[in-house]
């Protein structure tokens, strides 16, 4: 791993980045999953029952408007929050994937004031609504209804009205005699949901001749491999095998087309496809598409999709035989300037360094790059390998490490700021122990500030626990995620300038989703800060029982613990807690950290350890 990082600049990583190049959709597939925060589809049967009716209207000039009445039960809405996941990225055929667009929200409630927010995860749009703060519960009592009137059902439910736009969806089917017009798209994202009853409306300029509907599982869209701690669809199918599979149904009334579910649970979706004859819409609002059915026999199976999310619509250039050879020069010319323009963006950016100057030598870097004039820094384009370190820079932050490190700003980066302040004796963290899993509405941890111990020393780690705690001591949160995400880019943000402040770098640093860590340099005096990091890397990642005492700490749990921030941000935390596992004896349960329950494993009490901390921060 270490002369992985080490070369990636070297002739050999760019022919090998050269060769990636050519296959476009493999490398576009890996960089669009790679590294997003799972999506878990595991049951949820403590999610209030939530309904949902959504109606499309597609204009004659192409634009398609969504409606949706949702219907959530008032104790589901007062206790927190909900969401309505919509899809970005579906599987059209065996070779096809289809992108979606949405914009113009708008959310409406006769019954509660809302506020809003739309999120993006890269496959879904998260849109999450949640009770206006300046407006009181209103939730009516069975006790006070008993002295006035029986309380009715309507009171126990808050309906509200969500709207907005959606594009990608309206297709002209090419590759056949005669060209169909489609609408193509998914209400429901298998994602976990609190959806039991969904209803798809379609209303169009001219009904449809054909409609077909699929169930959708985290398998279809290949959510499951993102997270290898994910529910397992077959495994749940067969706890399961008593309850009927989730089913929909098309029915027609009159010109209206309606799509409705049956035994829908969570870590399931729905996916739609409705045909119309030619010139239902103009032309110019919909996208050429091959026709993956032009008998009109094929069923959309989303099962047996290959994922190439690159693909986002299929262009099919129909060349008459007259004129083959100009097409293939013409596609082969278009080839060669895509696959240039693809090997040049993609390239990683060499590192630079002092002619001469020896590996993870950071004094005589940071004493020539402080000279006036400094020499001139030349780049490092071949082999090397970093000596072995046991510490880590001793003048870098674990943020600042964790940055440089990656050349991006990671969650990684946030949950080990958070776990370092908390062995520092800046925070404490508390579980309630009577709150479950999977009852998101419901705070599950608790987060005290320590007081009298000051402020930390990085102005970064001030911000993080000046958003966390505002003016209060204390603060409850199911996970750190779903709570604080938008407010942890703002810390994310202060990293990045402090490893810019510090002349490590020469490009400003980006969040993880923007994938461009391959087009950012480490100055001289960063790539000797991250050979020392690299050579620490290295002792974590190599480290075993026989060579733990290379570190120079006490114990094995102040090993364990004062390094853990660092595993979490070489991606080696389950490692590094197997590795301690060996010595279960020595675990002790750290102050800042108390949970009711034990090790269900007496044997692996740093792995159950690791594991409520991952519960905690996501």
């Amino acid at each position: 791993m270490q002369t992985r990082r080490l070369t990636r600049n070297s002739a050999h990583g760019r022919l090998r980045t050269f060769v990636f190049a050519c296959a476009f959709a493999v490398v576009a597939s890996l960089h669009m999953w790679w590294g997003i925060s799972p999506v878990h589809a595991d049951e949820n049967n403590d999610v209030p029952a939530t309904i949902a009716a959504v109606n499309v209207e597609i204009g004659k000039d192409g634009r398609v408007t969504v409606t949706e009445k949702l219907t959530w039960p008032r104790k589901s809405v007062d206790s927190g929050f909900v969401t309505r996941d919509l899809l970005t990225l579906l599987p059209y055929s065996s070779e096809q994937w289809r992108k979606f667009s949405y914009s113009n929200f708008r959310l409406e409630s006769a019954d509660r004031d809302f506020v809003f927010d739309v999120l993006d995860d890269t496959k879904n749009i998260i849109v999450r609504m949640q009770p206006s703060p300046e407006q009181e519960s209103t939730t009516p009592t069975h006790s006070d209804a008993t002295e006035t009137k029986e309380v009715s059902p309507e009171d126990d439910v808050i309906h509200a009205t969500l709207t907005y736009d959606v594009e990608g969806t309206l297709a002209t089917l090419v590759g056949t005699e005669s060209s169909r017009n489609e609408f193509f798209w998914s209400p429901l994202s298998p994602t976990r949901h609190p959806y039991t009853s969904l209803t798809l409306s379609l209303n169009a300029a001219r009904t449809a001749q054909s409609t077909n509907c699929t169930i959708l599982t985290p398998a279809s869209i290949d959510l499951n491999s993102l997270d290898p701690q994910s529910t397992n669809t077959d495994d749940a199918e067969e706890k399961d095998a008593d309850n009927p599979p989730p089913s929909c149904a098309v029915k027609k009334s009159g010109s209206s087309l309606t799509v409705k579910t049956k035994n829908l649970t969570a870590g399931f979706g729905l996916a739609t496809r409705f045909e119309f004859p030619s010139g239902t819409f103009e032309s110019s609002s919909a996208i050429s598409v091959y026709d993956p059915d032009p008998d009109s026999s094929e069923t959309m199976n989303p099962e047996d999709q290959e994922f190439d999310p690159t693909w986002t619509d299929a262009i099919d250039q129909e060349l008459e035989e007259s004129s083959q050879h100009i097409g293939l020069i013409f596609a082969g010319v278009l080839a060669l300037v895509l696959t240039t323009f693809i090997v040049y963006h993609s390239r990683r950016k060499a590192d630079l360094t002092f002619d001469g100057l020896e590996r993870a030598d950071v004094d005589t870097a940071l004493s020539l790059t402080h000279d006036d004039p400094a020499p001139k820094p030349i780049k490092i384009a071949k082999d090397a390998v970093a000596p072995l370190r046991f510490i880590p820079p001793a003048t870098l932050s674990i943020g600042e490490t964790g940055a440089l490190w990656a050349l991006e700003l990671r969650w990684n980066e946030a949950t080990a700021i958070l776990i370092d302040l908390a062995s520092q004796g800046f925070i404490a963290v508390s579980e309630n122990p009577t709150v479950r899993d999977s009852d998101e509405s419901s705070p599950r941890w608790s987060i005290t500030r320590i007081t009298g111990v000051g402020d930390p020393a990085q102005s970064y780690q001030r911000i993080l626990m000046d958003r966390v705690f505002g003016e209060d001591e204390n603060v409850s949160v199911h996970s750190l995620h779903s709570r604080y995400a938008p407010q942890f880019l703002e810390v994310l943000s202060e990293v990045g300038q402090a490893v810019s402040a510090k002349s490590l770098v020469v490009q400003q640093l980006d969040h993880e989703v923007a994938r461009r860590a391959h087009r950012k340099q480490r100055t001289p005096l960063g790539r000797a800060y991250a050979e020392q990091i690299f050579g620490f890397e290295q002792a974590i990642k190599s480290a075993t029982a026989s060579t733990l005492e290379r570190f120079e700490v006490d114990s094995y749990w102040k090993l364990f613990e004062r390094y853990l921030p660092y595993a979490i941000i070489f991606g080696c935390a389950d490692e590094w807690a197997r590795l301690f596992d060996e010595f279960p004896e020595s675990f002790e349960q750290p102050s800042w950290f108390s949970a009711p329950s034990t090790p269900v494993d007496n044997s692996a009490p740093y792995t159950w350890f690791l594991n409520r901390l991952r519960e905690f921060t996501h």
